[in-house]
């Protein structure tokens, strides 16, 4: 029983350490989406408005403790605070593709074949590394 109890625990412990890093990021997202917000293109304004709106609830909800006490239907009726949005995760690729295809259209190359390019003119420019190469 005890070798069950303890598993149990690890368990526990596992999900919560992947939850706190769900938690982390999303302080880092909301951080990039406040300095940023200027630069969102109109079309992810819902999407990222959405990640704002359940992060927020989080704070107060949660690390708040605002939800300490309230009865349980009520918040039952108020839904679940999402960690993890499929929408904002879709919404960023669905950016990050376009952008990187105009990039491609306005330039004729790539980001990482830019990237390349960049990197081999400067190796040219200023010779090997000195030193071993790790």
């Amino acid at each position: 029983m005890e070798a069950l109890e303890e598993q149990h625990n690890k368990t526990i412990e596992l999900k919560n350490a992947y939850g706190q890093r769900l938690i982390d990021n999303n302080r880092r997202v909301m951080d990039l989406i406040e300095k940023n917000w200027h630069l969102a293109d109109a079309g992810d304004v819902e999407t990222l408005a959405q990640f704002q709106v359940d992060y927020t609830r989080y704070l107060v909800e949660s690390e708040g403790g605002a939800a300490s006490g309230v009865p349980f239907q009520v918040l039952q009726d108020q839904g679940s605070i999402p960690l993890a949005r499929s929408d904002l995760n879709t919404c960023a690729r669905r950016s990050f593709e376009r952008k990187r295809s105009r990039l491609l259209k306005l330039t004729g190359m790539s980001g990482e074949a830019r990237k390349s390019r960049e990197f081999t003119s400067i190796f040219q420019r200023r010779g090997p590394p000195a030193g071993p190469v790790r």
